[in-house]
């Protein structure tokens, strides 16, 4: 399939990603709302949460209402890359709780391992690893490097497992 094609997968799966998608970006929106109501003091830019929060109503709602179906494979990519980017976003702009954000990413990456052909899943790779170390810049310690590596190490394997798995399924 060339990058222009539309998006011809297996039937139900292209439900089964815009399901997904939808259903991720609206929670993300609901736990920034949630995160204003309950912790606003951990919250230290206000303008920054209100961008994260619309990115996940926006793509929740793209995920939901875009015709899929007429839009290359290429542009898929898009909302685990989107995603990836709020989380990093959401994380830089708390205070604490580092550690239980960061599991979303693994989120980013299994929706990306599941869906996205090989070289679109080593792209959401690549930027969920980068997300994932930006927090190192500020905090270089043994803890922070184990966190990365937990973050980097498990999307790795999660694509390596998920696509034999998907592939052996699709045979």
């Amino acid at each position: 399939m060339n990058a222009t094609e539309p998006h011809t997968e297996l039937p139900g799966e292209l439900a089964t990603f815009r399901a997904v998608g939808a259903v991720a970006f609206w929670l993300g929106a609901v736990g920034g709302v949630i995160l204003w109501v309950t912790q606003p003091e951990a919250i230290r830019n206000e303008f920054v949460a209100v961008l994260t929060t619309l990115a996940c109503v926006a793509m929740g709602s793209v995920m939901l209402l875009v015709p899929w179906k007429r839009i290359g494979q290429q542009w898929l990519v898009l909302a685990p890359l989107v995603g990836t980017v709020v989380i990093a976003g959401g994380i830089a702009n708390m205070d604490g709780g580092r550690e239980v954000y960061e599991g979303f990413y693994l989120y980013a990456a299994l929706s990306a391992c599941y869906f996205l052909p090989a070289r679109q899943v080593r792209l959401v790779l690549v930027v969920v690893a980068a997300a994932a170390a930006l927090p190192l810049l500020q905090d270089a310690s043994a803890d922070s490097v184990v966190r990365w590596a937990y973050v980097a190490t498990g999307a790795a394997m999660l694509a390596t497992v998920l696509q034999s798995a998907r592939s052996r399924v699709r045979e």
